[in-house]
């Protein structure tokens, strides 16, 4: 499994729930800010060629959204759809394992059939279980949800909308 990430503090709570199980399987939890009494995580960037890698590497990715609006501190509203992130790792080919705080990724990806939907650290844990017991099973989850990223969730697509929204709005 993998996740490359902020150590936010929802996240630290979450890997602190399951670090003793992560502990004992392959995992790469990496990103910045990671206290040091977690043995799951460690503290290193990666570039976002680097991130594309590990992703497409690995079986099962942990997709943890955060807590701390960043980009919209001032306002703090909610983000409508997930991040780009969620859309890069499906075309990657990692089957990923979402952590839910709202039902807005079942408008992208379908759960169970291109996406897992995991909702604390039995979640993971089952999340990774089954990918070490059904393997073929994981893999076509994540070859679905590239197959549907690519029909749909390119940046190409996004763009394509902003233009249909734009002629919308603007008069001519």
């Amino acid at each position: 499994m993998f996740f490359c990430g902020v150590a936010y503090p929802n996240r630290i709570a979450l890997m602190r729930q399951i670090d003793d199980f992560l502990s004992r399987h392959v995992v790469e939890i990496l990103g910045a800010g990671w206290p040091d009494t977690l043995r799951c995580a460690v503290n290193r960037r990666l570039t976002p060629a680097q991130m594309a890698d590990y992703a497409a590497a690995a079986r099962l990715t942990l997709n943890i959204g955060r807590d701390l609006d960043v980009a919209n501190r001032r306002l703090s509203l909610p983000q409508a759809t997930p991040g780009p992130r969620t859309f890069e790792v499906a075309l990657s080919g990692s089957t990923q394992a979402f952590f839910v705080t709202g039902l807005e990724i079942c408008e992208h990806f379908e759960p169970d059939t291109e996406i897992l939907l995991v909702d604390g650290a039995g979640d993971i844990a089952r999340a990774i279980e089954r990918s070490l017991d059904e393997p073929e099973a994981i893999e076509t989850i994540a070859r679905r949800a590239q197959a549907r990223a690519l029909r749909e969730h390119t940046y190409r697509h996004r763009a394509a909308r902003l233009l249909d929204f734009s002629r919308l709005t603007v008069p001519a």
